[in-house]
């Protein structure tokens, strides 16, 4: 997205200096060598960044880990996921200090939160039924597809019974 971004602004730019090239300004001299040149080097910056965009979706195809999970690569989240050993230390201490609290003052802290904030903690907690608390519809406020959905399905082993050869 940022990417993206930035190439929008880039074409924003070119055509801008486009304007340059109407009747006032010369068609020969400094303004129009000056003119070329900078949109020579908008169109470079675009195509870089066109090019940079080819090789990170290449990368994605040939690298599991920029499909998503806790190694996936930080160019394409903006910044490093959080190591999951502390984010679960700390989603439990949250939980316990929610369980301690009256049901009135979760209300209350609930009905001060801002229209956006409150359907972002509808969404996590229909992530947390749907990727945590695998089975517990009950608590979530729409559907979700499940991320295991997108995973290869667990290897096929038979079972093998008492006093049977393997297979």
């Amino acid at each position: 997205n940022a990417l993206d971004c930035w190439m929008s602004y880039c074409i924003m730019i070119l055509v801008a200096a486009s304007a340059l090239y109407l009747e006032p300004i010369n068609k020969e001299g400094v303004v129009a060598s000056f003119v070329d040149n900078f949109n020579t080097g908008i169109m470079v910056v675009i195509f870089s960044s066109i090019s940079s965009m080819i090789l990170m979706a290449l990368s994605a195809l040939v690298h599991r880990a920029a499909m998503g999970g806790s190694s996936e690569y930080a160019v394409f989240n903006l910044g490093r996921t959080p190591n999951p050993d502390l984010l679960a230390q700390k989603m439990k201490e949250m939980a316990e200090l929610l369980g301690q609290m009256e049901i009135q003052e979760v209300e209350k802290a609930f009905d001060a939160l801002a229209v956006f904030d409150t359907r972002r903690i509808m969404n996590f907690m229909t992530m947390m039924s749907s990727e945590v608390l695998v089975g517990r519809v009950d608590l979530a406020y729409g559907t979700r597809v499940s991320s295991a959905s997108f995973q290869g399905g667990p290897p096929k082993v038979k079972k093998i019974e008492d006093g049977a050869a393997p297979v």
